[in-house]
């Protein structure tokens, strides 16, 4: 009887033993893949390269979320390295604040600036364009988004 015992403690021993050690190490994978998530693939290059001794520039600001998200992901579609700073302070001050209060700055790299600004232009000339149908009741107009002179 006691050797079954003896037995049975040391099985549960070895089990917990081993499920600690997949769960602390698939929890050690976890942290690193979550990491890896909460900073997209092109704000990760910019801030790379930024550290690294690249010139960055403003390139314009955004008061609209939508717009903010849109651009993220055209920048991500043409390989552009970008940071969007104060992206989350649109939603930490809600009301009407004053004009460019709540703006986020596009942040982008000496090298892309050009490519990056004719992304920009062109969102903004197909976001002004109300003959689409889509776009006849839509509220968001151009004026949500300046872009800076580069100096």
């Amino acid at each position: 009887m006691s050797y079954t015992f003896a037995i049975l403690v040391i099985a549960a021993i070895l089990v917990f033993a081993l499920v600690n050690r997949y769960w602390k190490k698939d929890k050690k994978n976890g942290k690193k893949h979550a990491e890896e998530d909460v900073i997209p693939e092109m704000e990760r290059i910019f801030l790379d390269k930024v550290s690294a001794g690249s010139k960055m520039y403003g390139l314009a600001s955004v008061y609209d979320e939508y717009d903010i998200m849109m651009l993220k992901s055209l920048f991500q579609s043409e390989q552009i390295p970008y940071y969007f700073e104060f992206e989350n302070t649109s939603k930490t001050l809600i009301g009407l604040p004053p004009r460019a209060a709540n703006d986020t700055i596009i942040k982008i790299l000496d090298t892309d600036y050009d490519d990056a600004l004719l992304v920009l232009r062109k969102y903004i000339d197909n976001k002004s364009g109300a003959d689409s149908p889509a776009r006849s009741g839509s509220t968001q107009d151009s004026g949500t988004i300046e872009i800076f002179k580069k100096v």
